[in-house]
């Protein structure tokens, strides 16, 4: 056998043992998907009770950023507990549920099909204040600052509003324009998150931290109480001085109790 048929042999058995390894390298993420998808996989929530009203927050985030998978594994969740009447929170930048309706005991877990996975959610009970650990945390991306001596409601007011819905408010208050205020009636006042729980108003490019102020000594904070929103709104009188005139904002939930958006200064 001449040296040239020798090396183009050795060269097709490398290319075939190349081959081979390429293809079980394959074989075993199949394998490893098969044992992934032959299994629920598994993720941890928060549940928590205080009085007749049960929490339960997911591991996902209720923000801009949200990925499309967290967006249907909290669906999943809401059609799961659909017999419990849940409505949609946001705790602390997560998402959950606060379950209007007791129909008996929660199971300890809840077992899903998203995208055609098996996911299973544990349901962790705790006797925390979810508030405090959520809305205390200190940093620049608005979360509360506690202050010394005042105390956070078991569970926050939940505003009344839909991820997207729109809503005005009037300005037809003496004190609104003197004193560059957000006056906010009983019905406009359930749309925003509870007393000094921060949350973003945005208009055109800019954007400002504020919360609902002016509650009785005591109020608890987290509670639906307040009256106006205050901290910031000289700069949107400012930018915006046609609110004088028109006396009416109009806003859009973004992501309601943490992002809204005036999307119109009236007609």
């Amino acid at each position: 056998m001449s040296l040239k048929v020798r090396l183009q042999e050795a060269q097709q058995r490398a290319t075939l043992d190349a081959v081979r390894v390429s293809l079980e390298k394959g074989r075993r993420k199949v394998i490893n998907l098969n044992h992934m998808l032959s299994q629920p996989y598994e993720f941890d929530s928060i549940v928590r009770r205080s009085g007749g009203s049960t929490i339960i927050l997911l591991p996902v985030r209720y923000d801009s950023k949200t990925c499309n998978l967290e967006n249907e594994i909290a669906s999943a969740v809401s059609e799961a507990l659909k017999s419990r009447k849940p409505e949609g929170i946001c705790l602390g930048g997560y998402a959950g549920y606060e379950l209007t309706k007791n129909t008996g005991r929660l199971p300890n877990s809840l077992d899903l099909e998203v995208r055609g996975v098996r996911v299973k959610i544990n349901l962790e009970r705790v006797e925390a204040d979810l508030a405090r650990l959520l809305l205390s945390q200190p940093g620049q991306d608005g979360q509360i600052r506690v202050r010394a001596g005042a105390s956070v409601a078991a569970v926050p007011y939940i505003p009344s509003i839909k991820l997207g819905e729109e809503f005005d408010v009037s300005l037809k208050t003496a004190a609104a324009v003197k004193y560059t205020l957000i006056p906010l009636p009983r019905e406009a006042r359930q749309h925003f998150p509870g007393y000094r729980v921060p949350f973003t108003i945005k208009y055109g490019d800019k954007e400002i931290v504020t919360h609902v102020a002016s509650a009785s000594k005591g109020t608890e904070v987290g509670a639906l109480a307040g009256t106006f929103i205050s901290k910031g709104m000289r700069q949107l009188y400012e930018d915006h001085p046609e609110i004088k005139q028109t006396r009416e904002l109009r806003f859009r939930a973004v992501n309601p109790g943490k992002v809204y958006e005036v999307i119109g200064f009236g007609k």
